[in-house]
């Protein structure tokens, strides 16, 4: 029993094929005359001729969406690490680890999983700004000098951390 429904696939090209392959960039259906063979298997001409896959087409409103959701949610994780800032090498790290992951999941959901350059630069941006005004903002706050995080190396370990596993989740790395 299959989980797809039993209507016959057609062609991207000649509609009027029935067919079961399909493209192995993009998984458009194709039929064998339309299809081309290339090292990864069969492709469509679309794909064939290097166009632009449509996760890496983006708008004006895709790169706001990503800039806001990005950096709302690295504020706000920002703020959460720079409280518990004393915690040591193990906290820059993990903290590192689950600030990139979370800030580019947040990029990517609200973009509808776009990728590319501008993609990347958006949530390594917001990475490096969600955890230096986290930091202001809990210097603030608390009442703590801001040197305290600057002359701290765990600071520094957490923002790379958090910067590459940002940026290596978008690029899909």
């Amino acid at each position: 029993m299959s989980l797809e429904p039993d209507i016959p696939l057609r062609c991207k090209c000649r509609k009027h094929a029935v067919t079961s392959l399909r493209c192995s960039r993009c998984s458009v259906p194709i039929c064998p005359d339309c299809s081309k063979i290339v090292p990864v298997g069969m492709v469509c001409s679309t794909c064939l001729h290097g166009k632009q896959i449509h996760i890496y087409q983006y708008g004006t409103q895709d790169v706001l969406r990503g800039l806001g959701a990005s950096l709302l949610v690295a504020i706000a994780g920002g703020c959460l690490l720079a409280t518990a800032h004393s915690f040591g090498l193990m906290l820059s790290i993990w903290g590192g680890l689950l600030q990139g992951y979370i800030v580019a999941e947040a990029c990517l959901r609200v973009t509808n999983r776009k990728r590319g350059l501008v993609m990347e630069a958006i949530v390594g941006c917001s990475v490096v700004l969600g955890l230096v005004l986290g930091c202001l903002l809990i210097s603030d706050y608390q009442g703590i000098p801001l040197e305290v995080y600057l002359a701290s190396p765990y600071s520094y370990i957490l923002l790379v951390i958090a910067t590459v596993v940002g940026v290596g989740k978008v690029r899909n790395l």
